[in-house]
Parts: structure tokens; sequence; C-alpha cells
């Protein structure tokens, strides 16, 4: 597995962080092959009990998330309800 990590094949690197909306973006690159799974984190705070704004972040996440490729979408337990119970 060493012998993997240090091969050509596998690339890691932090580019910098920029902000889009009011999101930080900070991508992580392991891969060059782009059939590879890309995953995108929101690790957003709820407005409790506002579900119509919940929902409208969402959306802008999924934007930057379809922009930067991402084919899988992780968000909070009840992000669109907030954390109220």
């Amino acid at each position: 597995m060493a012998k993997e990590r240090n091969s050509k094949k596998y690339v890691a690197r932090t580019a910098s962080s920029e902000m889009k909306d009011e999101f930080i973006i900070i991508e992580r690159v392991f891969s060059q092959d782009e059939k590879n799974m890309t995953i995108g984190l929101a690790n957003m705070k709820a407005i409790v009990p506002d579900i119509e704004a919940n929902k409208d972040k969402m959306a802008r996440a999924v934007e930057i998330f379809k922009s930067k490729g991402v084919n899988v979408a992780i968000f909070p337990e009840f992000t669109f309800s907030g954390y109220f119970w």
C-alpha cells in the first residue's frame, strides 16, 4: 500500500480554499482519474424551522457541487427542518 501511495497514480493535494456564495470551498484531490467517485460534504447550519430557507441553501450547495463535478452529496441530518428536536 505504501508503494501505491508513492506512485504517480496516487495524488494527494489540497487546493487553496475559496468563498462561493456563503460557502467556503476546500478541495482535496486524490486522483486525476475523472471516473473515480467525487464526494461533496455540505457542513451547513440549518435555520430552525425555516424549511424553505434550508431548501434554498441546499440547492445552492448542490449547484456548487455540480459545477465541481461532484457525484455524491452529503448533508447533515435534519437539514430541511433544522435541529429543534
